[in-house]
């Protein structure tokens, strides 16, 4: 070695040593010193120069579905893999001339232009299709790609291209003596994958299990394997299957976009591509689904605004089935509900659903699917019946709904690109009737002598989900009850709470009042409460002293129509006494002069401990109040259930 080739091997490690160096140093994590605890794990940071990511996509044809191949090219461009390997059937190959054919791969070809990354090309037999004479098909790929099999390396793995075409279901001698070659000048490779069309190691144990010829050459290829690290993509089949051959992990893959019944994960039936991270100890490979894979701007400011001014502008509403309160023990045989669609939105909408939470036993629906249609501006109507063998108790229909998908359907030269779809749970009520009986005035004094009798309890039966806190204790009446009733003119709505308590703690035990005021329409339609736009809590406390007070309000929609709000406390022997009006205005507001029902409920706060949480008893709703469900329907004397 002469002098100026030692100085200058001496250069360039100086210049390694020094330069590399810090070029490591700046590609590691910078981390502060801190003298106590850190906010991060011990677990390694995954910077292996030797890692590296790949992409691989499945069948496209047999059974072609437009569009999906392009799905997975999006999501491989968000993904970002080094480069992306494919295990055939690109093209239909239905083409029996050259034209067709070189049609065909003109249009793939368009698809693998929009990659970022690079695409390597692996024959399935759709591209080498037998349908064009004189194997046409298989002269057009040796001119758009030369060989029918191939190797490379990248980072020290050895990936082999295979052609299971060679001819049909087989590996060819030339094939595997190449193979045989390649294999052998390879054989340093840390890992090597094997990437074919059609899954040959299963038609081989076919064919050898039924005692037939193996054609497939598959048991050669696997003795030129076995004493090497290795993995095998595949795909033909169209159903996902991981299998175990030697202790090594081989793969059938599902589809990107080619034919299949699409029924779901058990039967491998799905659109994906294969995500495979290169480690130290071989490949970890991933399915990812094209559905789960959304670019940035899947949801824009743009996108939202319209999507909330879809589900704002389309209202579905099923107007309730109230029973006669003064029938003994209320129950439910038949009736019929109005479903009605509203559509204030821009285009057309289509709704489709189902009744659920019935009871299923002596059940009959009419019709058993829900479905209306509504141009802009229009409401469209469908009345539902439903009927029972046998009648049954109101309590066992409180949490039915009708579940609906809401659909935009685009008119004819709509811009409309994409379609938006909501799900909707829209409460089945069939309930008792409550009505507010009419008074000409009424003096809150704590006398209830001009109530005559308090029509409603509170505790006398309470079903286990509607009372909450320390332990759900409640020891019955005795520990915590209320009679109450409810009565208007024009000018107010009135309640009277008669608390029965053991045991008062003044300051801390309450009666709660939640009144929600809003049109039927919305309150049918949107039943979450616990935003309390227009839903008014009112909280009137026990007091030490008897007389007038203002009770505790909490409500965001209309605070001024509920300023005259006023209540007389009173104690009693076995508890105390409130008589609470409300001004109208906070109905009226909304649904006018002529309004026609509200929803209510009432719970009672009872503190038996002064330690632990106070003891929470609902009437009807459920602790929490985050819905209407089986709240009270109070409509004025006379008025329909239909507004």
């Amino acid at each position: 070695m002469s002098r100026f080739t030692k100085s200058v091997l001496l250069l360039v490690a100086w210049l390694l040593s020094t330069y590399g160096s810090s070029a490591s140093a700046q590609s590691e994590i910078e981390l502060p010193e801190l003298p106590d605890a850190q906010p991060w794990s011990d677990a390694p940071v995954l910077d292996d120069p030797d890692r590296f990511q790949i992409g691989i996509m499945t069948d496209r044809t047999g059974g072609h579905r437009v569009g999906v191949w392009m799905e997975g090219v999006r999501a491989l461009n968000h993904l970002r893999p080094d480069f992306v390997m494919s295990v055939g059937d690109l093209i239909d190959g239905s083409s029996r001339d050259r034209e067709g054919l070189e049609r065909e791969w003109q249009e793939f070809l368009g698809f693998i232009d929009q990659l970022d990354m690079r695409f390597f090309f692996v024959a399935g037999n759709h591209d080498l299709s037998n349908n064009a004479p004189d194997k046409l098909s298989y002269t057009i790929w040796r001119e758009k790609f030369g060989p029918y099999w191939y190797s490379f390396d990248y980072k020290g793995v050895h990936f082999v291209a295979l052609n299971s075409e060679d001819p049909r279901f087989r590996i060819g001698d030339e094939q595997l003596e190449w193979l045989r070659r390649d294999l052998e000048e390879h054989r340093d490779a840390r890992w090597t994958l094997v990437f074919l069309h059609k899954p040959l190691w299963v038609y081989s144990e076919r064919a050898r299990q039924a005692g037939n010829v193996d054609e497939t050459q598959w048991p050669e290829v696997e003795k030129l394997l076995v004493d090497r690290p290795h993995t095998v993509f595949s795909g033909h089949v169209h159903h996902y299957v991981q299998y175990k051959r030697n202790g090594r992990d081989y793969y059938h893959l599902a589809t990107t976009g080619g034919g299949s019944a699409l029924r779901g994960l058990l039967y491998g039936e799905f659109d994906h591509v294969t995500w495979l991270t290169m480690e130290s100890d071989g490949p970890h490979v991933t399915q990812v689904l094209l559905s789960g894979v959304l670019a940035p701007d899947v949801v824009t400011e743009t996108s939202i605004s319209r999507f909330r001014s879809f589900l704002e502008n389309v209202r579905v509403e099923v107007s309730p089935v109230l029973v006669d309160p003064e029938t003994p023990a209320p129950r439910f045989d038949s009736g019929i509900f109005e479903v009605r669609l509203h559509n204030q939105h821009t285009e057309p909408v289509l709704i489709d659903g189902s009744p659920l939470g019935l009871p299923l036993r002596g059940l009959s629906v009419t019709p058993e699917k829900i479905l209306l249609r509504a141009d802009p501006g229009e409401t469209t109507t469908l009345a539902l019946s439903v009927s029972f063998s046998e009648p049954v108790d109101l309590e066992h229909l409180q949490r039915s709904t009708l579940e609906l998908e809401v659909v935009e359907t685009p008119s004819a030269g709509s811009r409309v690109v994409k379609p938006l779809r909501a799900m909707r749970a829209v409460p089945i009520t069939i309930d008792r009737s409550f009505e507010c009986q009419p008074v000409q005035s009424k003096t809150l004094d704590g006398d209830f002598s001009d109530w005559q009798t308090l029509r409603h309890q509170l505790g006398e039966r309470l079903m286990p989900s509607r009372r909450s806190g320390p332990g759900g204790q409640w020891n019955g009446p005795g520990d915590g009850s209320m009679r109450f009733d409810v009565a208007c003119d024009d000018e107010a709505l009135y309640f009277a709470f008669d608390v029965l308590d053991d045991s008062l703690d003044v300051g801390r035990d309450r009666v709660e009042l939640l009144l929600d005021v809003r049109p039927l329409g919305r309150r049918l339609s949107n039943t979450w409460v616990r935003t309390y736009d227009d839903v008014f809590r009112l909280r009137p406390r026990a007091q030490s002293q008897d007389g007038m007070f203002r009770p505790n309000l909490r409500s965001r929609g209309n605070e001024a129509a509920a300023e005259a709000r006023e209540a007389f406390y009173r104690r009693t022997e076995t508890g105390y006494r409130i008589e609470l009006r409300i001004p109208i205005s906070v109905v009226t507001h909304l649904q006018g002069q002529n309004w026609h029902s509200l929803q209510f409920d009432v719970a009672l706060r009872d503190t038996d401990d002064s330690i632990e949480e106070p003891l929470l008893l609902t009437w009807r709703g459920e602790p929490g109040w985050y819905d209407n469900f089986g709240f009270a329907h109070l409509s004025r004397s006379g008025s329909s259930t239909t507004p």
